[in-house]
């Protein structure tokens, strides 16, 4: 029944949840019919991330940073995100982020998949 991957509503105290050392990740929606964005609520905790090798994939990436602050490295370009700040990228780009600050930062991430793609979370995230 498509009615049923049409619209996706998560409550918070529902999100499926997963760890990797330093993070803790945060599903913001999964399921719905030919699925192109994957939303992840990310906690990274100071002195980690996704670092090494750096990731590159197909398709686009949004990240928000909505507590503390993240650097997200790009091809050859440091970002440094503070709270409020956000990027959008082509993921073909070789890309990394980590958490260099002393107190725990949370970002939005937005992946833009090929349909039934979840390699893309799974290669930043291990989800």
């Amino acid at each position: 029944d498509d009615a049923d991957c049409t619209t996706i509503y998560v409550k918070r105290e529902h999100r499926l949840r997963s760890r990797r050392v330093g993070m803790d990740i945060e599903s913001l929606g999964i399921g719905l019919c030919n699925q192109q964005l994957e939303p992840f609520l990310v906690t990274v905790q100071p002195g980690t991330g996704v670092d090494t090798p750096p990731i590159t994939h197909a398709g686009q990436e949004f990240t928000f940073c909505v507590e503390g602050s993240i650097e997200y490295q790009i091809g050859a370009d440091t970002n440094a995100l503070d709270q409020g700040d956000s990027l959008l990228f082509e993921a073909s780009q070789p890309h990394w982020f980590r958490n260099v600050s002393s107190l725990p930062a949370v970002i939005l991430l937005v992946f833009q998949t090929q349909e039934g793609n979840q390699s893309v979370s799974r290669s930043h995230l291990d989800t």
